[in-house]
């Protein structure tokens, strides 16, 4: 696997069938996010370092922590397939600790590779 320098300049936009929709933007190092459709509308974070490397040509092995939460999230975007994974610890050691494992479909994007 090789490390991408970055993914600055990307967006994609996925729904999960059972989450809704999200949509990431990768900018200087650091990625924001907002989910915009569905039971998590609204939510959104914004200023994560996150780290990316390139499995193939079109897949894309991505993850970031929050530090205000200490939420850590890591997706595999294959953009041949449409797909992307994802498995998230979000607020770890709270009451509100949910571990999340699903599959999106991507609706648009843009890829960007530094």
């Amino acid at each position: 696997m090789k490390q991408s320098k970055n993914l600055d300049g990307s967006s994609f936009t996925y729904t999960y069938p059972e989450l809704g929709t999200v949509k990431i933007d990768f900018y200087d190092g650091l990625l924001k996010y907002e989910w915009i459709a569905g039971p998590h509308n609204g939510t959104k974070g914004d200023g994560s370092a996150y780290m990316a490397k390139k499995i193939n040509e079109n897949t894309y092995f991505i993850n970031w922590l929050e530090k205000s939460n200490s939420s850590f999230v890591t997706l595999a975007i294959d953009i041949d397939l449409g797909i992307v994974h994802a498995s998230a610890l979000i607020n770890p050691r709270t009451d509100g600790e949910m571990v999340l494992f699903h599959d999106a479909d991507i609706a648009t994007y843009t890829l960007k590779e530094h």
